[in-house]
């Protein structure tokens, strides 16, 4: 297993940082200068084994936000199919209710007809 490295063989390395000297807080700031981009580098680069568990966790969360995205386009036709249903209903309860009162009228009409004709 040592042929295969510890995987970070291509992180870029701190080139102005001999081997044995260390970043204290009095020199930090020198080699912060010097050395951002290559400290940063280094600092977030991952294995091998690592990049290739972060790109399939990426590639299920696409995955999973194409499911996601689907049903929610589904559930937003269901609504929008009931929204449709209620108002047809509620068109039918308005006609309904005209109806309903059309026939009140008519009984009223018919009761003053039929007290004014009563020959009894």
């Amino acid at each position: 297993m040592s042929h295969l490295g510890d995987g970070f063989e291509a992180c870029p390395k701190i080139p102005n940082l001999s081997p044995t000297e260390q970043i204290t807080p009095e020199n930090a700031k020198k080699h912060k200068d010097e050395n951002q981009d290559e400290t940063t580098a280094h600092i977030y680069c991952v294995a091998p084994m690592e990049e290739a568990r972060y790109a399939e966790t990426i590639r299920q969360f696409e995955h999973d936000m194409v499911f996601y995205q689907s049903r929610i386009e589904e559930l937003e036709k269901k609504v929008t199919e009931a929204d449709e249903q209620i108002l047809s209903q509620e068109t039918q309860i308005f006609q309904f209710d005209l109806m309903v009162g059309r026939m009140g009228q008519i009984l009223q009409e018919y009761q003053q007809n039929n007290q004014t004709n009563n020959f009894v």
